[in-house]
C-alpha cells in the first residue's frame, strides 16, 4: 500500500518521511516533572499510590507510542484552548498529563495547527488537576 504524498496529507495521516515503528522521544519541562513521572517513590508521595501507578503506566504508554494519536488509555485528546495546542491524557479522576510538541520547528497542518500525526518529539509540561 503506497504512503500518502506530501500534497495529499490529511489529519491523522503519517508523513512519508516518518518511519513506521519510530517511538516518541519524551522530554520534561522541568526536573521535578521527570522525577514525578519516572520515580515511583516520588510519585506515590505526591499523588498517592493509585494515582502514581496510573501515572507511571501513562508515561510508559507515551514512550511506547509512535504518535500521541496512537494513545488509547486516559481519554487522550487535543486541547485547542492553548496556543500552540497541547495534548491531554487523563491519569486518574483528578489528574491529567499535559503534553506539548517539542520539535525545533513543530510539524503543522495547512491550517496552521499542530500536526500531531507527525509529531515525534513531545514534552510533558505539567501534571495538573483535572477540572473535567
Amino acid at each position: 500500500m503506497p504512503l500518502p504524498s506530501d500534497s495529499g496529507l490529511t489529519g491523522g495521516q503519517r508523513h512519508p518521511s516518518v518511519p513506521r515503528g519510530s517511538f516518541l522521544e519524551l522530554a520534561f519541562q522541568e526536573k521535578r516533572l521527570r522525577g514525578l513521572c519516572e520515580d515511583d517513590w516520588t510519585a506515590q508521595n505526591e499523588l498517592g499510590a493509585d494515582t502514581a501507578s496510573l501515572l507511571l503506566h501513562r508515561v510508559a504508554d507515551i514512550r511506547a507510542a509512535t504518535s500521541v494519536l496512537d494513545l488509547v488509555a486516559g481519554s487522550p485528546r487535543e486541547d485547542g484552548s492553548t496556543v500552540p495546542s497541547s495534548f491531554l491524557v487523563n491519569v486518574a479522576e483528578k489528574h491529567r498529563i499535559r503534553i506539548a510538541a517539542n520539535h525545533v520547528s513543530n510539524p503543522i497542518t495547512p491550517t496552521g495547527a499542530v500536526d500531531w500525526a507527525n509529531v515525534r518529539r513531545v514534552m510533558i509540561v505539567a501534571i495538573e488537576a483535572s477540572d473535567e
